[in-house]
């Protein structure tokens, strides 16, 4: 009888033992960030509203340049060369991608291509893109996998009313009886805006004289009345444009900026949208 007692003591004790380091390693789990870097501030923005206190980002390329013109610094191998996860377009040129996973020694690290087509700084792009990404961090962090769509769903809600208020104010002020002449990064934002497209441009380095004559000869005969400009594509392509045809021209942005510290996509919607409501009211 004692030997038997002795038995499940033990037992019950090694039980114990073995719940408890199951529970000390599942909190441990919980606890460890995961190490996240994104090519831009698109995928960044969203990664760090969602994850929050789950996640490490680093977002490579800077809120104010295109990827594509890119070219990785120091710095960058290193943060890579410690990520689990490498969160990609697909749009950001192989070249870049290629080349810079060239300098990273980490075999471990996952690279994630998330193919979300379109303009991200749409509303409706935007939001397919972070349920792209809610379903990647779910997969690398499944214990936090209800956190992040809990999440996303109040995001994706605070988006959904900024785009409704957007479009709004846009046809209150008559938004669709306004002509333009827009980067081509911009074409699909400034169509979702409202505005009548009559004619669009690319990089300033792909300008040619006869090229920029006919886009020049659209505008006039579609009496467009502003020139929109992409930062991240060559801020000042649509110069020549607005002053042949006497338009006012404004700039607007890509990729989110920075706002006091911290990389927003809603206050980067919200800061496009209210310059092309001033351009409306002039």
């Amino acid at each position: 009888m004692n030997a038997k007692r002795v038995f499940v003591i033990l037992a019950f004790f090694t039980f114990s033992l073995a719940w408890q380091t199951k529970d000390a390693l599942a909190a441990e789990q919980r606890q460890v960030k995961l190490r996240v870097v994104a090519t831009t501030s698109l995928i960044g923005s969203i990664v760090e509203e969602i994850g929050g206190e789950k996640v490490s980002v680093v977002t490579i390329v800077p809120a104010g340049m295109c990827p594509g013109h890119f070219d990785i610094r120091p710095g960058d191998v290193k943060v890579l060369e410690e990520a689990k996860v490498l969160l990609e377009h697909g749009f950001e040129g192989e070249l870049f991608v290629e080349n810079m996973l060239k300098l990273v020694e980490n075999p471990e690290m996952l690279r994630v291509t998330l193919n979300v087509k379109g303009n991200w700084m749409v509303p409706k792009v935007h939001i397919q893109a972070i349920d792209k990404i809610v379903e990647n961090l779910s997969r690398f962090k499944p214990e936090d996998g209800e956190l992040f769509k809990s999440r996303a769903k109040k995001y994706k809600h605070r988006i959904t009313q900024a785009g409704k208020e957007i479009q709004r104010k846009a046809k209150e002020l008559g938004v669709e009886k306004i002509k333009v002449v827009c980067s081509r990064m911009q074409e699909e934002f400034v169509d979702w805006f409202g505005f009548k497209i009559v004619s669009t441009y690319g990089r300033p380095e792909d300008f040619t004289p006869n090229e920029l004559k006919r886009i020049i000869k659209k505008a006039k005969e579609g009496d467009a009345k502003l020139v929109i400009d992409n930062l991240q594509s060559g801020s000042k392509a649509g110069v020549p444009i607005a002053e042949e045809i006497g338009a006012l021209r404004i700039i607007l942005t890509n990729f989110p900026q920075d706002f006091g510290g911290e990389i927003s996509y809603l206050n980067s919607l919200k800061e496009n949208a209210s310059k092309l409501f001033e351009a409306i009211k002039e």
